[in-house]
């Protein structure tokens, strides 16, 4: 299940944000088009994901009724690909 499949835009994600403050910015393009950059380098698995999960929220401007569902939606899905991104993660942190 992807942002598209339940109907949402998805947006552009890129890392590091540009400021060493944040862990995660959104960015709108005069188009209208998003990016989302997340810092990933010394972070947990899960909180790159939370990060692009609320960045998928945040970029579809879901208000509080809509997001919920998709927010549990989106948890699913990464839960059911974490064994192998949980592999990549633990080969890119060795690295």
């Amino acid at each position: 299940m992807t942002a598209r499949s339940l109907g949402l835009t998805a947006p552009s994600f890129q890392s590091p944000p540009r400021s060493d403050e944040l862990d995660r910015s959104i960015q709108r393009t005069p188009s209208g088009d998003c990016v989302v950059a997340v810092r990933v380098r010394g972070r947990p698995f899960g909180a790159v994901v939370a990060d692009a999960i609320e960045g998928i929220v945040v970029s579809n401007e879901l208000g509080v009724d809509a997001a919920g569902p998709v927010r549990d939606e989106l948890w699913r899905e990464a839960e059911t690909a974490g064994p192998v991104y949980d592999e990549l993660w633990r080969a890119a942190e060795a690295a």
